[in-house]
């Protein structure tokens, strides 16, 4: 999902939020780290591994998927998760020129859509190629309406010996 959904079993009861403060506040989930999802944090960055999450027994409902909780006459309650929806391969006959705009205008639209928020937009600039592209996507269309688009950076002690200046890196 675009939305995040993120969710803990407490005994007989499903308790769930679309933001993990708001599922924090509740009285039976205590903010414990889970290591797994630290490490995530501490290696991936923002980028995470999807489903997995920062604290102990609370997960997210994975991209793609359903779940449906269950609560019997007689036994335990269920949750179940299920898969709606795949990506799938298919052949590929378009030319270099046709693919070449038909990427363009997916990774645009793809962009400018998730640019449609609550809360404020930014974007973390790695030094890659992908978040740079997203970044001049986001810019221009903040830009064409007459807003500033915030980007961060994460800067470390001792950085100039592992980035040195290039021709292409200035």
């Amino acid at each position: 999902g675009v939305k995040p959904l993120f969710y803990a079993l407490r005994g007989d009861s499903l308790i769930f939020a679309s933001e993990l403060k708001t599922l924090l506040c509740h009285p039976e989930i205590p903010p414990q780290v889970d290591a797994q999802g630290l490490a995530d944090v501490l290696l991936l960055g923002p980028g995470r591994t999807p489903g997995c999450g920062v604290f102990r027994n609370v997960q997210e409902l994975k991209p793609g998927c359903c779940a449906e909780y269950t609560v019997p006459q007689v036994g335990a309650p269920r949750l179940t998760v299920r898969r709606y929806w795949q990506l799938t391969d298919h052949e590929h006959p378009d030319d270099f020129t046709h693919t070449a705009a038909k990427v363009r205008d997916l990774v645009m639209d793809a962009v400018t859509r998730q640019l449609v928020s609550d809360v404020p937009v930014a974007t973390f600039l790695s030094g890659g190629l992908d978040s740079s592209l997203i970044s001049a996507i986001a810019d221009s269309h903040f830009t064409a309406r007459g807003k500033t688009l915030q980007t961060f950076s994460v800067g470390y002690q001792d950085n100039k010996k592992y980035f040195h200046a290039t021709h292409f890196q200035p």
